[in-house]
């Protein structure tokens, strides 16, 4: 029997975060980069794997997209007048 990978240990690719976020591959790589104007401090900072792999911690990426539902409703909130 294989033990379950807890969520907060579970690494992603790119492309399994690609499908999460719905971003392309340059736009996630522009998040992360500081001198994008794109960049976002808020998005995961991607863990490198190997010489040319990188990788996402799915817990960071789901609390990335956590923030943006909570952002949202604070704006739609607002904007609604509650």
């Amino acid at each position: 029997m294989k033990a379950e990978i807890p969520a907060e240990l579970r690494i992603l690719r790119i492309k399994e975060v690609q499908l999460r976020v719905g971003f392309g591959r340059s736009t996630i790589y522009e998040l992360v980069n500081p001198r994008s104007r794109r960049f976002d401090p808020e998005f995961p900072t991607p863990i490198r794997l190997g010489q040319a792999s990188v990788g996402w911690l799915e817990s960071e990426v789901n609390r990335w997209i956590q923030l943006r539902v909570e952002a949202r409703d604070i704006a739609v909130g607002h904007s609604v007048g509650h």
